[in-house]
């Protein structure tokens, strides 16, 4: 695994690979997964598009709001609330929304949703 950056060589770990590439889709095991309010659901469409019929874990998927709360537009309103019931419909265990917890990235390790390596 010479040559790669810590994250390659994590995903590369993780998927039962020598390597990887930037660029490349990977089928990793992972502890978690986090989308926050502004990319969420841009992320489930992706979900959708690959054709994926349901989360591999429901418990696994992390789904946060901290960067458009409250919004600062109606568009924003209304992204949050398409992403909500993406959220719902796919049954997501741990979704953090407005005013519930705080920072993403601090909610991940705070919580227990990463561990090292």
């Amino acid at each position: 695994m010479a040559g790669q950056t810590i994250t390659e060589k994590i995903m590369a770990r993780n998927s039962g690979r020598d390597s990887t590439s930037p660029g490349e889709l990977v089928w990793a095991d992972i502890n978690s997964i986090m989308t926050m309010d502004y990319l969420g659901k841009s992320t489930f469409n992706l979900f959708d598009k690959l054709g994926a019929k349901e989360l591999f874990n429901r418990d696994k998927v992390i789904c946060v709001s901290d960067h458009l709360v409250p919004p600062p537009t109606e568009a924003f309103a209304n992204l949050l609330n398409e992403w909500r019931a993406e959220v719902k419909k796919h049954n997501v265990t741990y979704f953090y929304d407005f005013g519930k917890q705080g920072i993403a990235h601090q909610i991940m390790v705070e919580d227990g949703h990463v561990l090292p390596g």
